[in-house]
């Protein structure tokens, strides 16, 4: 029997993806601050309106995150917060 030569695997950068179900905002922070935004408003919301809210909210983040993320300057790693002022400018024209 003879031996095959392996070829060295390349690596890639091992990136986290977040699955579609879970998400970065817990939804009970989230429901606390929905709440305290409506303040003493009578008005009441189902659980499927909350959750689309939420699920919008997330969305809307994580695309302002990306897109302040590229306005970063090379040498800097970090995120500032005229990047994401920058970013929201440039989104909402």
């Amino acid at each position: 029997m003879g031996r095959t030569k392996q070829t060295p695997r390349v690596r890639t950068p091992h990136r986290r993806v977040c699955a579609p179900s879970s998400s970065s905002i817990p939804l009970s922070i989230f429901q606390s601050i929905v709440r305290e935004m409506f303040g003493t408003s009578k008005l009441g919301m189902s659980k499927k309106a909350l959750m689309t809210l939420h699920e919008a909210t997330e969305s809307y983040m994580i695309e302002l995150f990306k897109d302040a993320n590229l306005l970063v300057i090379p040498p800097l790693i970090t995120l500032r917060i005229q990047n994401l002022q920058l970013a929201n400018r440039i989104r909402n024209g």
